[in-house]
């Protein structure tokens, strides 16, 4: 028999890992936790249903009973929505992740999705401790007809009010269509010191994914893809540059003979095929103080407009139903408020 000696003061106890599973299934009109489990420290809130929500939906909140995330915490949750479920898992507050010393914190997130249910998951930003080291990863499956409403964040803090970073911040976020590929991917390694001087000491990130049904995830035939050519090609290179000396004339000519108004149209034709000569084109008639700030604004603006018709119209022609529909109302949109924004923003003094 072997016997172990409990560790010494000061030594390394290995990582605590905990796993949870929470799975809601759709009974009677209504989502349901049809099981659950929840070691220590996990804890959750009874299941609710709130007036107004999604048809049936079951609102549960995420608790945690030990004060927050510590050095040798490796905690995974999963959570499955079945058939037809619609779930809101939140946590009631932000978990706070302490100074990991010598340990690193590991937090991995499973959300399974099943056929054509709506999970919603939306905790709060994890806040990270000066010398905390969080590994965190959020692993999204989506069966057909299934949505996702994700939320993803941090913030930073410092209990002694002295600015002192974090250690280090991994964070992966996956989502597989129902086929099984990865349709999209985020990962980001970064230190305390690599935040601070990046962001300015901007305290706060994250991101917020809708995924799912509202598009599809998988294409119903196989479409061959277009050669892809060497973009460097001296051609193109070029062509850009004609098109650009083309453009530094016609708006030199047109307001010399035909007063700053003319830009406007030089700016709309151009634009219909490329913007970059364009706003090359007026950044460096404003460099030399040829043109005033406000008809350099509107010029680049009124040819990305115009860009975005040419595109619009070019995909409601060779569109299929779906995307003309897609792309004509995101774009009448877009091209309206553009408009507005030409119209109706008052011109500069002088």
């Amino acid at each position: 028999m072997t016997v172990l000696s409990p560790p010494r003061a000061g030594q390394a106890v290995g990582p605590r890992r905990v796993a949870a599973h929470l799975a809601f299934r759709r009974a009677g009109g209504r989502t349901m936790l049809a099981a659950q489990r929840t070691p220590h420290p996990f804890h959750i809130t009874r299941p609710f249903h709130l007036a107004g929500d999604p048809d049936g939906m079951a609102t549960l909140y995420l608790q945690s009973s030990a004060g927050g995330l510590y050095g040798d915490d490796d905690l995974s949750l999963d959570i499955e929505t079945g058939r037809g479920a619609a779930a809101h898992v939140t946590t009631q507050a932000s978990s706070i992740v302490h100074a990991s010393r010598g340990g690193r914190t590991r937090q991995a997130v499973t959300l399974r999705a099943g056929e054509g249910s709506f999970l919603e998951y939306l905790p709060d930003p994890a806040i990270l401790f000066a010398g905390a080291d969080l590994e965190a990863e959020v692993t999204a499956h989506l069966a057909p007809g299934a949505r996702l409403l994700l939320s993803d964040s941090a913030l930073t803090h410092d209990p002694a009010g002295q600015g002192a970073p974090f250690l280090r911040y991994a964070n992966t976020l996956t989502i597989h269509s129902p086929d099984g590929a990865a349709i999209a991917r985020d990962r980001s390694v970064v230190t305390g010191q690599e935040w601070h001087r990046r962001t300015g000491r901007l305290p706060v990130h994250g991101m917020l994914i809708a995924a799912g049904a509202i598009f599809p995830l998988t294409r119903k035939r196989q479409v061959e893809l277009p050669k892809q050519e060497n973009p460097a090609r001296m051609k193109v290179a070029l062509s850009f540059a004609a098109l650009y000396v083309t453009i530094i004339f016609a708006v030199a000519a047109a307001r010399e003979h035909l007063g700053e108004g003319a830009i406007y149209g030089v700016a709309f034709i151009s634009g219909l095929t490329d913007v970059d000569a364009m706003t090359l084109s007026v950044a460096q008639l404003f460099s030399r103080g040829e043109l005033d700030p406000d008809t350099a604004w509107r010029s680049i603006f009124l040819a990305s407009l115009a860009n975005l018709l040419f595109k619009v119209g070019a995909a409601c022609v060779l569109g299929c139903g779906r995307l003309r529909l897609y792309i004509a109302v995101t774009g009448i949109v877009t091209l309206a408020a553009g408009t507005a924004i030409l119209l109706l923003w008052p011109a500069a003094d002088g």
